[in-house]
């Protein structure tokens, strides 16, 4: 069956999960917005004691895009993670209510009551510098006790070096394009690394924010692989909007993402050594997503900037910075 805003509760009705329900004044929702691969409900089952669940369904096809297969099995992947990662991050995230192999369909608790949307802030300009501390703290709170275990609790390590390519891919395509040898130069590094249980996905879509908390919403690419590409990859989403004004805000929230995640490392050597990688992380893929900025309405924001958001994304992935934020305060804007 493919799920839709009137067959939703419908279906939670046969799954004889919840009691005492009023199904037909049940309230369901298609989350339109940030769902590019996977279709998303929301339904609100009891509006007195605000229970929201959601019900996100995989096809074989991207959603935006059905032209473009995708991996049918990556419900599965996100239940299997999401159970693993309770032990880390608990109410962070979300608990599985369901999982229905047969429709490719996971029923999930809501996190995000109160809640903002980190892609909806730095949208509206409002980059939430004080979540730095929990950010960082929260990362290591993956990394540091999974880093050089081998272990590998989603996928195993056949399917698991096969993701690693296709995120690569998929993330820094356009760093490849503008920026071939180092790129590839970091990726054999990191190939090389000792490695973490990492979340893969810090997109500012797939992060919630409460005053100073942070919490997680999209669990399908946790993988075994580099910590620096996780780092790299969320904090380039603040470097894509700096800019004069906000520049010695940004290196501080940076530091103390940085004090915050080293704070929980036994072996402080090597997390200076991810803090490093991070740093050219943080370049490749601001270089991806600046790649492909010319067929958004991003564009014009981006070329409006005083500051050659370009060339520092290259200094960032040739430098060689101790860290991010010392990439960040080097930086003449």
């Amino acid at each position: 069956m493919k799920l839709n805003t009137k067959n939703v509760a419908r279906y939670l009705k046969t799954l004889n999960l919840f009691e005492e329900v009023n199904w037909s004044a049940v309230k369901v929702e298609e989350i339109t917005e940030y769902t590019n691969v996977n279709f998303v409900f929301s339904a609100l089952i009891n509006s007195e004691n605000y229970q929201k669940i959601y019900l996100k369904q995989a096809f074989s096809f991207v959603k935006i895009a059905p032209k473009f297969p995708a991996p049918i099995e990556r419900q599965k992947y996100e239940k299997l993670s999401i159970d693993y990662l309770q032990k880390f991050w608990g109410d962070r995230i979300p608990k599985v209510i369901h999982y229905d192999d047969k429709n490719n369909i996971l029923v999930l608790t809501d996190v995000g009551n109160n809640a903002v949307l980190l892609a909806e802030e730095i949208k509206n300009g409002r980059l939430n510098f004080q979540i730095g501390k929990d950010f960082g703290l929260m990362m290591a709170q993956l990394h540091s006790p999974t880093f050089s275990t081998n272990s590998y609790p989603v996928r195993n390590k056949r399917v698991n070096d096969k993701h690693i390519d296709f995120i690569f891919d998929f993330r820094l395509r356009g760093s490849r394009e503008i920026a071939p040898q180092e790129t590839e130069k970091l990726f054999q590094e990191s190939l090389k690394a000792k490695k973490s249980i990492i979340y893969g996905d810090w997109a500012s879509k797939n992060i919630l924010v409460t005053g100073k908390k942070v919490r997680i919403i999209d669990f399908e690419n946790l993988t075994r692989f580099d910590p620096a590409f996780d780092i790299g990859y969320a904090l380039a989403h603040w470097v894509l909007d700096l800019d004069k004004k906000n520049q010695k805000q940004m290196v501080k929230f940076f530091q103390k993402f940085e004090k915050a995640y080293s704070s929980l490392w036994v072996n402080q050597k090597e997390a200076k050594k991810i803090l490093k990688r991070a740093s050219r992380y943080t370049g490749a893929m601001m270089l991806h997503r600046l790649a492909g900025v010319k067929n958004t309405n991003r564009m014009e924001e981006y070329l409006a900037k005083e500051v050659s958001l370009i060339e520092i994304a290259r200094k960032f992935l040739k430098g060689n910075y101790v860290s991010p934020s010392e990439g960040l305060k080097s930086f003449k804007i």
